[in-house]
């Protein structure tokens, strides 16, 4: 009788084949953890000890509000572009594109960046995902006439020409 997920006995006996080279090779992927795994791991074994305690308090919160709210029950082999796109137009209907940039760029690729480096996966999803453009304000720049007059209204109340003392020699 075949394992659990197969049809065949073949099957579970070719996959258990794949598990092992991938093993020999070192490049075998758990299956089994999820983001909200991924996240307290992360917490736990880098966190506490590389961020500073208000760091570690805002990632935390974004992890636990964000990221593992809306991504925590999935496997990470099973988390790709849908779901981080899902996230992103979520936060940005709901609170800006500004905070989904932070969200997805500072912390989920992050926290994806560690899955790759502990071989939980094999690449960061987060990282195919495009970031919304935030429209920055353009600065409003005075022109040299603008300026002048600004200059003469608050130069003169602010020191007195007559205390600057220019080119006075000893």
């Amino acid at each position: 009788m075949p394992g659990p997920g197969f049809k065949k006995a073949e099957d579970a006996a070719k996959r258990a084949e794949e598990i092992k080279q991938e093993l020999r090779r070192g490049i075998y992927i758990d299956d089994k953890t999820t983001v909200r795994e991924l996240a307290i791991r992360y917490l736990r074994e880098y966190g506490k000890s590389n961020l500073e305690e208000t760091t570690f308090k805002l990632e935390e919160g974004i992890f636990r509000n964000y990221i593992v709210e809306e991504l925590g029950n999935i496997y990470l082999k099973d988390l790709n572009r849908y779901h981080i796109q899902m996230l992103k137009e979520k936060i940005i209907k709901h609170v800006s594109k500004s905070h989904a940039n932070v969200v997805l760029i500072k912390k989920l690729r992050k926290l994806l960046r560690f899955a790759v480096k502990w071989d939980l996966i094999r690449q960061n999803v987060a990282e195919k995902v495009d970031l919304p453009k935030v429209n920055r304000k353009q600065k409003e720049r005075l022109t040299l006439d603008q300026f002048m007059v600004v200059k003469s209204h608050i130069i003169p109340t602010i020191i007195p020409l007559e205390s600057l003392k220019l080119n006075e020699t000893k």
